[in-house]
């Protein structure tokens, strides 16, 4: 949270506020299915390719925790 306040990442900010606390299944709806996903120690990242970026979001217990660009 701490990083997201900072001003270099006022795009991120955004981006979260947009999306804080999602479920899978509300970035299911909005985005379609993900490129690429990757599980591990409970938690879930999904990856869009977004022209030459890429979206990512983090997931633990179905619940949206993180997401940077």
């Amino acid at each position: 949270m701490i990083a997201l306040a900072s001003a270099e990442n006022d795009q991120s900010r955004q981006l979260w506020r947009r999306h804080a606390f999602w479920t899978c299944q509300q970035v299911l709806d909005a985005y379609g299915l993900p490129d690429q996903i990757e599980a591990g120690d409970g938690l879930m990242g999904w990856y869009y390719q977004a022209g030459e970026g890429t979206l990512h979001f983090e997931f633990y217990e179905g619940m949206l925790i993180n997401l940077w660009n």
